[in-house]
């Protein structure tokens, strides 16, 4: 059969009926199990989700020995049965049986590989692959990546995460951004912030990787373009280990100048969120993943966005959802006090059941963010109508699920005024003219268009996207305080 690049015993399921018995197959899968009876010889064979009884010719079972579980075996044979049996394996019971004439190991597996995850072979039979699963530990998953990720629920993840990134590329490509790439080695560093993780650089000098690329993007912008967008893995020394954070993730990041008001942002954010959530619920190439995934994890697929009649995601000023945590759960927190990971939850239950505003929903937007939470370069809130300067800042984050998935921003663009917050920022001031910022500076110094931005941390969307408990879900190697191994 020609090879189409998909998974093939999958085609041939698919493609296959009875009319088709007779035929010839080949096609390249895993050894699953092998059954032995008194005189008969089956393998069970896997190709991602979809399965093969395979029955050797009597030649070919003098050999079983030779045969091990989670070996790659070129199966060439004859259909014999397209229906499906009650085999206790992952996917939706389709498995089509071949009588093998030949078999021919392209990659041998270590015997009793599966002892240790004995999820990817189940015994007994009966048991489900998903109950199996489900009984490890996700650390024991982690510390055996490479046979965890061989069980269709899990390799989904990384499908719909690939889903993702391609949306991403796609809304971008197609509303006038250009692709960029930013530093990933950088020599400057926000004097308050002890989460970088440094490194000497040729014995001449610190350096540092890179937590955003904001600087490099805002200086981009000092060149005229007008939009921007990269993908790439971040650096995060989080010494705290949790289900919300890792030490090394990939986010999507955006840099835009503005026509009319700041808030063409936030628009912009909202419109990304909802291409990228319909492009996995909607279109047919995602559909086998969010089916195998909702195999562990049931929710999966199953986001709702409570778009108002302008198609709005509902919106809340920091003091208002600050009053809401005070009114609906007596929390003792103040308008200028940080957001917690509990407050962001006990507002995300509030909102898909009974939301202060709009219809229900997974995912909503918190605006005017205080500046003692924002980083330096955030434009501040216009004053009040009397004048008085207000806390608040042009920024917002959008919270899913009860948890941030994005924040965004207006960035200070007049040079004089951002020299003056560099130098008066809380707690600890820092030089402009420093050689570590005067590059960055420098850009704004040569004139820069109105300008803002946001971030999606995608591990966060996909976790959220698939209701998975722990973000470590979301990476194929999570780094963490801990854990930078496999």
């Amino acid at each position: 059969m020609e090879n189409t690049g998909k998974n093939s015993v999958l085609d041939q399921l698919r493609l296959f009926g009875a009319s088709d018995v007779g035929k010839k197959v080949e096609f390249d899968a895993r050894l699953h199990a092998i059954t032995e009876n008194e005189d008969t010889l089956t393998l069970l064979m896997r190709d991602t989700e979809c399965f093969a009884m395979v029955i050797p010719s009597r030649s070919e079972g003098n050999h079983s020995q030779a045969y091990t579980v989670e070996s790659v075996i070129r199966v060439f044979g004859v259909l014999i049965d397209c229906g499906k049996q009650p085999f206790g394996v992952e996917g939706d019971g389709r498995v089509m049986t071949v009588h093998a004439m030949t078999l021919t190991v392209l990659s041998r597996a270590a015997p009793n590989l599966t002892e240790t995850m004995h999820h990817s072979a189940p015994k007994p039979a009966n048991q489900s692959i998903i109950d199996l699963v489900s009984s490890l530990t996700l650390q024991e998953r982690l510390n055996n990546r490479v046979l965890d990720v061989r069980v269709a629920s899990t390799a989904a993840i990384f499908k719909i995460f690939s889903g993702a990134l391609e949306l991403a590329a796609e809304f971008c490509l197609t509303n006038g951004f250009h692709w960029t790439h930013t530093p990933g080695l950088i020599n400057y560093k926000i004097p308050y912030d002890n989460d970088y993780f440094p490194l000497p650089y040729f014995d001449r000098e610190l350096a540092w990787l890179t937590q955003t690329g904001e600087v490099h993007l805002q200086m981009a912008m000092s060149m005229d373009f007008m939009r921007l967008f990269e993908i790439r893995n971040v650096f995060r020394a989080e010494k705290e280990i949790n289900k919300r954070r890792l030490t090394e993730f990939t986010i999507f990041e955006t840099v835009v100048a503005w026509e009319r008001d700041w808030t063409e942002i936030t628009d912009l954010a909202e419109s990304f969120l909802v291409f990228v959530i319909r492009g996995l619920q909607e279109r047919e190439k995602y559909e086998d993943a969010i089916r195998a995934a909702k195999r562990l994890h049931s929710s999966a697929g199953l986001f709702k966005l409570g778009l108002d009649e302008q198609g709005k995601l509902p919106r809340l000023q920091y003091s208002e959802a600050k009053e809401l945590l005070r009114k609906r759960f007596s929390a003792k927190t103040g308008d200028l006090d940080d957001m917690t990971p509990e407050q962001e939850a006990n507002l995300g239950a509030l909102m898909r059941t009974t939301p202060a505003k709009g219809p229900p929903t997974d995912a909503f937007i918190i605006t005017n963010y205080p500046a003692r939470h924002r980083a330096f370069q955030i434009h501040p809130s216009p004053p009040s109508a009397s004048g008085e300067p207000t806390p608040g800042t042009n920024s917002f984050d959008i919270i899913a699920h009860g948890r941030e998935i994005c924040t965004g921003y207006q960035h200070i663009h007049d040079y004089t005024m951002l020299r003056d917050t560099m130098r008066a920022r809380d707690p600890v001031g820092f030089d402009p003219d420093s050689p570590m910022w005067r590059p960055y500076v420098g850009a704004f110094e040569a004139g820069v268009h109105p300008h803002g931005g946001f971030a999606f941390g995608m591990n966060r969307v996909v976790q959220t996207f698939l209701g998975l408990e722990d973000v470590h879900e979301a990476c194929m190697f999570p780094r963490n305080a801990n854990r930078i191994s496999p």
